[in-house]
């Protein structure tokens, strides 16, 4: 007999199933609501946009580099590497783009450009820093805290975290 009671208190399979799906749809709708309240989508395309502004001036840079260490690495081993950076950028640019960072790779990889490299580095760092800033902007706001530190303290974290980052990278 108490068998039969506790399966009768017990909800079914389906009225479980519809009461997990309410949940589901209330947590979708409450974070939906955040996100476009609290502007957390557009935050994270700026991130995403300043990530994105860093690759160019860092791996031109980087490249310029590559350009004073050539006796070191070896022209086999920089033809090889201008090869790789070439098929990858030929699935995203055109002949005529191809053609004119192959130039530009000519250029960089046969000797080296200080003017480059310190541009490179620095516009790199600035973007990077910047995209790192908007991470931790949109981290703090989706977690409801927005202006609990200060925006220097905010862009100094960013910058040390970037540079941190960067570090695996650049050895």
């Amino acid at each position: 007999s108490s068998t039969t009671e506790s399966t009768s208190e017990r909800p079914s399979l389906r009225e479980r199933a519809r009461l997990q799906a309410a949940r589901c749809w209330t947590v979708v709708k409450i974070t939906f609501s955040i996100c476009m309240r609290y502007r957390i989508t557009g935050l994270a395309a700026e991130a995403a946009f300043f990530a994105l502004l860093s690759l160019p001036p860092l791996a031109i840079g980087l490249a310029g580099t590559l350009g004073y260490l050539n006796g070191w690495i070896g022209g086999e081993r920089i033809t090889q590497l201008k090869d790789h950076i070439l098929h990858g950028a030929g699935t995203m640019l055109s002949g005529p783009g191809v053609a004119k960072l192959d130039g530009l790779l000519n250029s960089l990889l046969s000797n080296g450009h200080p003017d480059l490299i310190s541009i490179g580095f620095l516009l790199a760092v600035w973007a990077g820093s910047r995209a790192m800033n908007w991470d931790v902007v949109t981290i703090t706001t989706a977690y409801g805290l927005p202006g609990m530190r200060a925006s220097a303290r905010t862009l100094l974290l960013a910058f040390c975290t970037y540079l941190r980052g960067l570090l695996p990278v650049l050895s």
